[in-house]
């Protein structure tokens, strides 16, 4: 079976996901020491107290801006507020403090839940990361190159401490793979018109720049722009190793 027909879901790529989960689990502090990610659990708590992301007062100073009808807002992107609210309804669940104080200073079981339900976001990066590497090479390379993705740089820690950018970071290796695989489905013998195939990996590659500006909106240039490089080589009908490269 070569690189390219290796389905995504074989049994390599759930055990390289198992792994990544375990490694993250195993090594995670519990920490949340992002002030961010900290502003950003206490909109989630916000939401699931009141049903709201606004508040008459900022919790903290910094990261809480005034609207112009007079009340607050986080300043982050909404998509943390998605990836924690699970965490927050357990912590809120066990916390015996009042709703205010839960907002104001999220509970010990609040932040572990948080911590490691992004240890287990952080096990998808460098498991799509092998998945786009398994396109075009063996097994064993692209597992080898994840795992240095996934130890050897500031994701590791990232995992580790519940960072804000790393739900936006999973979501970018997502888009690398479905515009990998896009451009491969594209460019495989035969070439033929739109298959039930490229709808799909469009559709994965949109659900998942979606997201990606979901926890950072800041990416869009960056992001967009790539898509549109990757629509022009599929459209324009560049040979398979130039589109292959704009992936």
């Amino acid at each position: 079976m070569t690189p390219a027909s290796r389905s995504p879901f074989d049994r390599p790529a759930f055990w390289v996901l198992i792994f990544y989960a375990a490694l993250y689990l195993l090594s995670a502090s519990g920490r949340m020491s992002s002030g961010d990610a900290t502003g950003q659990l206490q909109a989630t708590l916000l939401l699931r107290h009141t049903g709201r992301l606004s508040s008459p007062t900022p919790f903290i100073r910094y990261l809480w801006l005034k609207s112009p009808t007079g009340v607050y807002y986080e300043i982050h992107d909404i998509g943390a507020v998605g990836a924690m609210f699970p965490a927050a309804l357990l912590g809120s669940a066990i916390s015996t403090a009042s709703e205010h104080d839960q907002i104001a200073s999220p509970s010990l079981p609040t932040r572990l839940a948080v911590a490691f339900t992004y240890c287990l976001i952080g096990a998808l990066g460098p498991f799509f990361l092998y998945r786009l590497f398994a396109l075009f090479y063996s097994a064993r390379t692209a597992f080898l190159v994840s795992l240095f993705f996934g130890v050897c740089t500031m994701y590791w820690p990232y995992t580790k401490t519940a960072r804000d950018v790393l739900p936006g970071c999973v979501c970018v290796c997502a888009m690398l793979f479905y515009a990998g695989r896009l451009a491969l489905n594209a460019f495989s013998p035969p070439a033929t018109a739109i298959t039930p195939t490229l709808r799909q990996n469009a559709l994965s590659l949109g659900i998942a720049t979606g997201l990606a500006l979901a926890f950072r909106v800041s990416l869009a240039p960056f992001l967009l722009l790539g898509i549109a490089g990757l629509l022009v080589a599929l459209f324009r009908r560049l040979p398979r190793s130039v589109a292959l490269h704009v992936a």
